[in-house]
């Protein structure tokens, strides 16, 4: 066995044993995690609202209808509190390690991908915890491309055109650094969630702006009104700790007696009075209750479980409905449909001249004693250096947009841990294809594909609440996904080929993908003259960057496949409403988590009034 191969059977060993220790460390001597959301001491039978999930968008529409004093909120969150190491940035990466946090979600054998990973199956480690993905993500804020959500308005759905909507990104952002110039009246100051510029000087980082700009691209804010370009990223981080929903909306009101938070509480069904939501049914400590819902049931569970739980609840197409023997309460045909996701190409690896960068701050007590004491050091900031670029690779069509996360991050620089785990690739490809170069200094361009055309569907595998749905989204159905992302592999060996990164010493791991044939006569970066390798290279490297959305699509119903109108209330039903990122009608350009807030803090208005509760639009942001 190799020397690399036992370091990270090591390494992983010492992760498992290391992280109940720093949890308990964390737990006792940062503030935010001694926060309680303990059960209430007395609950009602019936609420005026229900939401189910506390996740990224439920914590926005729970923490606002709560500013209400006189409707009666009930939240009911499947998962726990955030684990200690949550709140600290740099150890963002030990989310998807904590696997209570996550459904541990595994898609179906995918077709067209995924051909180096177990059973081309693609983890999908959705958020169960209190907060969701704001609570454990990597805390990159991304609104996406205005043009995003004028789409949204041109498919039926008035109100979400851009122009509409940034007032709600503004309302939710307190952005933290300087003055922005031209782009400042597109950013908010003051509201619940931090978001920051880059804390990190990284010359890696630098050198990729620079080769954009060599090739005549702009840096620009990423998230202004024009966002084909580079940029370093903006981080929800507020003064060296993570800023979730959880912490932004939720825990401001837990001392409100109108809310009440019950976690590690399973909804399993909606219940109805005809075609009207009137309560759920939940488990919690092994027992079922039921509670009523006097106004709304709003359903903020997320992007597999929210279909999921209308199938449940008989809302969905009707013959699927029927063969599970489900009751039809409404024939929606869109309930798990249009699943789209955002597909990273993996393993396009440069190597670098010098040491191999330092160990993870997780075994270092300085970078601890500085957390703990001045919220400074490692732990304080992402866990790496990145810049991020945005383009069409093909003049004239706005949906044809490439993303390239560059990061000195990449499948080989944990020598294995705990990246064939995580990911599920191939333990045996992963070691034949990046074992030469494990532990390597480098960096990567994780080309990814914004506008996807390849959907996919969530169904029920049965009717127990207790199994997983089946998850299958289709990756590269489409050809015309394959076409784009060979463009943007092009792109990422163009700028590989730039005065600023070939002067750090950049060397391209040119060995041949496993599963793939590669011309050896050509030159490592002739990309261009040998498509089909990297159609083949795409098809076995590729896999979800952990952005689904869509499933319960919003559209007016002249749209077959809506589930929600514009206000996110369910069709033909009522009393219920859709708020996550299901209700998505198209994709965004980058990833969702800002979007969702931004739907949430829409959706909280418009559940307002039309509950005749008066809403100030001119707060001055």
């Amino acid at each position: 066995m190799s020397s690399s191969v036992l370091q990270a059977i090591s390494s992983r060993v010492l992760v498992g044993s290391m992280l109940p220790l720093l949890q308990a460390v964390l737990h006792t001597m940062v503030k935010e995690a001694a926060l309680s959301y303990d059960r209430p001491q007395e609950f009602y039978s019936q609420y005026d609202f229900i939401i189910v999930g506390a996740g990224t968008a439920g914590s926005v529409v729970a923490g606002r209808l709560a500013e209400v004093p006189w409707f009666r909120v009930l939240v009911l969150e499947a998962g726990g509190v955030p684990s200690p190491e949550t709140y600290a940035p740099g150890l963002a990466s030990l989310g998807f390690l904590n696997t209570s946090n996550t459904w541990n979600y595994i898609t179906e054998p995918q077709q067209h991908s995924l051909g180096n990973f177990v059973n081309q199956q693609a983890p999908l480690p959705m958020a169960r915890v209190v907060g969701g993905t704001s609570t454990m993500g990597g805390m990159v804020y991304s609104r996406g491309d205005p043009r995003d959500y004028d789409n949204w308005e041109t498919l039926g759905n008035s109100g979400w055109d851009y122009d509409s909507i940034l007032y709600y990104f503004r309302k939710a952002e307190d952005y933290l650094g300087g003055h922005l110039g031209e782009t400042e009246t597109y950013h908010g100051r003051g509201g619940p969630m931090a978001v920051s510029p880059d804390p990190s000087e990284g010359h890696l980082s630098d050198a990729f702006l620079r080769a954009g700009e060599e090739l005549g691209y702009d840096t620009l804010d990423l998230n202004g009104p024009y966002q084909m370009g580079f940029s370093r990223p903006h981080y929800n981080i507020r003064k060296g700790v993570r800023s979730s929903t959880a912490g932004s909306y939720l825990q401001p009101a837990l001392s409100w007696s109108n809310l009440h938070i019950l976690h590690s509480s399973t909804v399993t069904k909606v219940l109805f009075k005809g075609k009207k939501a009137t309560g759920v049914l939940f488990e919690y400590e092994g027992k079922t209750f039921q509670v009523t819902a006097e106004r709304e049931v709003v359903l903020s569970a997320g992007v597999v479980a929210t279909p999921k739980l209308l199938l449940m609840s008989g809302v969905g197409p009707q013959q699927h409905l029927k063969d599970h023997k489900i009751d039809v309460v409404a024939n929606l045909a869109g309930v798990g449909q249009n699943l789209w996701d955002h597909l990273g190409v993996y393993g396009l690896v440069w190597t670098l001249p010098g040491p191999p960068p330092h160990s993870s701050p997780l075994f270092n007590t300085t970078a601890m004693h500085q957390y703990v004491r001045h919220r400074a050091g490692p732990f304080s900031a992402p866990p790496t250096q990145c810049s991020i670029a945005r383009v069409e690779v093909e003049e004239g069509k706005n949906q044809s947009g490439i993303g390239i996360l560059f990061s000195p991050v990449s499948f080989h620089m944990d020598q294995g841990l705990p990246t064939p785990y995580t990911y599920r690739m191939d333990k045996q490809i992963y070691q034949e294809y990046y074992g030469s170069v494990l532990g390597k200094a480098g960096f990567t361009m994780l080309v990814s594909m914004l506008h996807p055309k390849s959907t996919g569907t969530i169904s029920l595998l049965s009717t127990d609440p207790r199994d997983p749905p089946v998850i299958d989204p289709q990756f590269l159905s489409h050809p015309d996904d394959l076409h784009t992302l060979v463009k943007g592999i092009q792109l990422a060996f163009k700028l590989a080929n730039t005065d600023a990164l070939k002067n750090l010493g950049a060397k391209f791991h040119d060995k041949p993908v496993p599963g793939c044939k590669k011309n050896s006569d050509k030159e490592d970066d002739d990309e261009e003259e040998d498509q089909e390798y990297w159609k083949c290279f795409i098809q076995h490297m590729a896999s979800s960057l952990w952005h689904p959305a869509g499933t319960c699509r919003m559209g007016p119903s002249s749209d077959p496949q809506a589930v929600v109108d514009s206000s996110l209330r369910v069709h033909s039903v009522e009393g219920l409403r859709v708020v996550d990122a299901s209700v998505m009608p198209a994709t965004v350009s980058g990833g969702t988590a800002a979007a969702t807030v931004m739907i949430a803090e829409k959706a909280a208005d418009v559940i307002k009034e039309d509950w005749d509760i008066d809403v100030d639009y001119d707060l001055i942001l």
